[in-house]
């Protein structure tokens, strides 16, 4: 499909997209060894989102399988309207899991131990929580006590894959408690995603954004009062 947006100069075709970008997926496929099969169904499912969306927790799984994760979590935060008195516009996509614990994660961010780097590392280059923090010292964190430990997690790659003035993303893919903690392998999977994820949520952004201004064009021109001519 092709999708044009009122008002904006941007158009997508997705599967020119996916060719156009196949060359730059087979120079990162060589880096990945074991995972060079799956890079390619990764990639494909990544941007079948850009398309559509709901697709988003069937490509969330497969990279929560790929490297052993729990599950997997992307989202975006946008603040660009604050300035207008308006509250920040914010999106997330997670592969299934309970809901209920996702509600409390942002409250407990603040006690995340060294959590700095959610916000300060570079693009596409990820960390985990262990190679932060020393694991017996994660233990005594309330965010630990109270997020981490009641669902038998243990450690966390996160990878900022959108760092703008306005606009924070972050792709997150925790681990259980019963696996090792997270090494440079699965690490470089994820940052090799982190542009693909990228692409497909501005694009998902734009989409939604064109979409609403047509509605709020409609629904102005049906507000008027006298005929434009």
């Amino acid at each position: 499909p092709v999708v044009t947006f009122v008002g904006m100069n941007v158009k997508y075709d997705f599967e020119v997209l996916k060719v156009v970008l196949a060359c730059r997926v087979g120079a990162q496929k060589q880096q990945l060894g074991c995972y060079m099969r799956e890079y390619d169904e990764l990639v494909g499912a990544i941007y079948d989102c850009a398309a559509n969306p709901d697709l988003w927790p069937n490509a969330l799984s497969a990279i929560r399988d790929s490297v052993g994760g729990a599950y997997a979590l992307v989202g975006y935060i946008d603040t660009t309207l604050m300035v207008h008195g308006a509250p920040p516009f914010a999106v997330r996509h997670n592969s299934p899991w309970d809901e209920s614990w996702l509600l409390k994660l942002e409250a407990l961010l603040a006690n995340l131990p060294n959590g700095g780097g959610l916000y300060d590392t570079a693009v596409d280059e990820s960390w985990t929580q262990l190679t932060r923090t020393k694991e017996a010292e994660f233990h005594t964190s309330d965010f630990y006590k109270y997020w981490v430990k009641p669902q038998g997690l243990r450690d966390t790659i996160n990878t900022p894959y959108l760092q703008r003035p306005t606009m924070t993303g972050m792709l997150s893919v925790p681990r259980s408690a019963t696996r090792d903690p997270y090494g440079d392998t699965e690490r470089r999977l994820i940052e090799r995603l982190s542009p693909h994820v990228r692409r497909a949520m501005l694009i998902n952004d734009a989409t939604y954004k064109g979409k609403m201004a047509t509605a709020l064009y409609r629904q102005v021109l049906d507000n008027l009062s006298v005929a434009v001519f």
